[in-house]
């Protein structure tokens, strides 16, 4: 059986919970067992915003993660908030120009400037695809045919908008 905990977090408007749904959405559409839960402060925009994406090839009895095995950071409030709860042989994976890392956390930790390289290609907003990208790449939750069919099921109204989002996917996976 396969089961991951995965929690998307930083602050409303980088595209946290919009990460979890196509990641979740991919994994549907290969018969995985999914649920995503968010939490947001009601501004939205500026306030910590989490999602927790879990996926399994059985049943899911608790809809948030508990124990996750991979944590997205993008703001220091949200990596100040994960990084000593986390366990040995989990993944921790930030934005480094957003998060300032501590030696103390026991996960495998791995900081890319999502954000900056996303704003290089054009699409600063798709930081978030960047980081699924790599994200993928370090632990293969999911096969990248299942997300780039999520994302074209998504967006398929505009092929530039499905290249775009492969773009930032591919890109991620790229990084060393």
């Amino acid at each position: 059986m396969s089961k991951y905990q995965i929690v998307a977090s930083g602050v409303g408007g980088q595209g946290l919970l919009s990460f979890a749904n196509i990641l979740g959405e991919a994994a549907t559409n290969i018969g995985k067992n999914v649920v995503v839960t968010t939490a947001y402060g009601a501004e939205s925009r500026g306030t910590f915003t989490k999602a927790d994406l879990i996926i399994s090839d059985e049943g899911i009895s608790y809809p948030e993660c508990t124990d996750p095995d991979i944590v997205l950071c993008f703001a220091q409030v949200a990596y100040q908030r994960y990084y000593d709860k986390m366990k040995p042989g989990s993944l921790l994976i930030y934005d480094s120009d957003m998060v300032t890392p501590d030696d103390n956390c026991a996960a495998a930790q791995f900081g890319h400037p999502f954000t900056a390289i996303a704003r290089e290609l054009g699409r600063e907003g798709s930081a978030n695809l960047v980081a699924a990208g790599y994200m993928l790449k370090k632990a293969p939750v999911l096969d990248i045919a299942a997300v780039e069919e999520a994302l074209r099921q998504r967006f398929g109204k505009s092929q530039k908008a499905v290249d775009q989002n492969n773009l930032m996917i591919h890109t991620g996976m790229e990084l060393e």
